[in-house]
């Protein structure tokens, strides 16, 4: 919990020294799951970890706030949001994912903090281009590097259509226009790295 607010974050774990809720007192920072409920609640003031609809379907935002019905359930309305549905009841997967049990194409994460991704490139002897995205973040994340990052990247303008090798799978993975950019699906956490050989097409 940021600074003893309802705002939830991801930060480093604190082990000593003091915190927002007193000298050496770290509930700010400890949650307990009820399996029975599916509510995450705070040590620090006893709340809930909900979800909250924030724009269009699928869109939500975290905090926490007062506990709901024993179910949890149930979507509820807000005084702030009066059309947003709440959301206070979580299910753990096999994964480890932790998801709305009214929601369950949602996860609950944590996006990669700023600088943990970066995107090299190498010019090979034959004029190809390997693009590798790295991952140096604690969790696994999707890396994306746009048109003007791939015309950064190769050298080559945006509409340059290339093939495009995976590099760690040895596959082949069609044609792309480098306008659209390429995004590196689930790139692993702790250093993990996605690499393509870009081929330019020339018509």
């Amino acid at each position: 919990m940021n600074d003893c607010s309802n705002s939830v974050i991801a930060y480093a774990c604190v082990d000593s020294g003091p915190t927002c809720a007193g000298t050496s007192n770290y509930s700010v920072m400890e949650f307990e799951y009820d399996q029975g409920t599916g509510q995450i609640k705070s040590d620090y003031n006893g709340q809930c970890i909900v979800a909250t609809e924030t724009g269009g379907p699928g869109e939500y935002s975290v905090a926490t706030a007062p506990c709901g019905s024993s179910s949890g359930n149930s979507a509820r309305n807000t005084e702030d949001v009066p059309t947003a549905a709440v959301f206070d009841a979580w299910s753990v997967g096999t994964d480890g994912s932790i998801r709305p049990r009214a929601d369950s194409t949602q996860c609950l994460s944590v996006p990669p903090p700023a600088g943990s991704t970066n995107v090299w490139s190498k010019l090979m002897v034959d004029g190809s281009v390997v693009v590798t995205y790295l991952n140096v973040g604690s969790n696994s994340t999707d890396i994306a590097c746009d048109s003007a990052c791939l015309s950064a990247a190769t050298g080559w303008d945006p509409a340059t259509n290339a093939t495009v090798r995976d590099v760690v799978t040895r596959t082949d993975n069609g044609t792309i226009s480098l306008s659209n950019g390429f995004v590196a699906k689930g790139v692993m956490a702790d250093g993990g790295v996605s690499m393509i050989r870009l081929h330019k097409v020339f018509v």
